[in-house]
């Protein structure tokens, strides 16, 4: 459940920091233009995790924010996490547990975390993807994965831009198991020179630092 939730959050966030399509529309060529002259985004999220084993979805809130070669997820509710996106790794903070996981990021996912930016060759390598349907200022795409080993964890993704602003408005990801990440964003401010220290982990004095893939762990400091 926990890598499927990193992997969701991460394709997320490269969904968030640029919106492509096929080069072929004069008029989607200039809402990824747009979108590449975000420089910093600030906005509140609302996700809603989807499962046939619950009744009912887990519900989240919190405020995400995007600049430089990083991404700072900070849910508030129901559980208090951090998650910091680079070019490098994925970090998560449990704040009240003080238990950071570490996931290194390598090959293609590492090329598109690099920057919040990625470009469109980048994403077509790992996505074919269809729609451009537009309706009341929004336009819908879907992404479905090309590399097996990413359609392992995911069966599609749909995103949803506001054409006002070239930001991402609804993402939506479908596992194979069948479970949905919806994530819902408003207020976005956009190139509102976010402070760099704005995307930092800042955990806590005594934080054990876990890193599940190699099974390492020690004491932040």
């Amino acid at each position: 459940m926990k890598r499927h939730y990193a992997i969701g959050l991460l394709l997320c966030s490269l969904s968030l920091a640029q919106q492509s399509t096929q080069p072929t529309d004069p008029a989607l060529q200039e809402l990824d233009r747009r979108a590449g002259e975000i420089g910093d985004l600030t906005a509140d999220f609302e996700q809603e995790k989807h499962s046939p084993l619950l009744k009912k979805p887990l519900v989240s809130r919190g405020v995400v924010r995007a600049k430089g070669s990083a991404m700072l997820w900070d849910t508030a509710e129901p559980q208090k996490t951090r998650m910091r996106v680079d070019g490098e790794s994925l970090q998560l903070l449990y704040v009240d547990q003080k238990v950071l996981e570490v996931f290194p990021l390598q090959g293609k996912l590492a090329q598109l975390a690099a920057s919040p930016l990625p470009r469109l060759k980048l994403l077509q390598e790992q996505f074919r993807i269809e729609g451009g349907r537009q309706s009341q200022g929004v336009a819908t795409y879907v992404l479905t994965p090309i590399d097996p080993k990413l359609a392992e964890h995911v069966d599609k993704v749909v995103v949803a831009i506001d054409t006002a602003n070239a930001a991402i408005a609804r993402f939506e990801l479908t596992d194979p198991d069948g479970e949905r990440t919806i994530i819902h964003f408003r207020n976005h401010r956009i190139n509102a020179d976010l402070a760099d220290d704005a995307l930092q982990i800042n955990a806590p004095e005594g934080t054990k630092v876990v890193r599940p893939l190699d099974g390492a762990q020690n004491v932040a400091p």
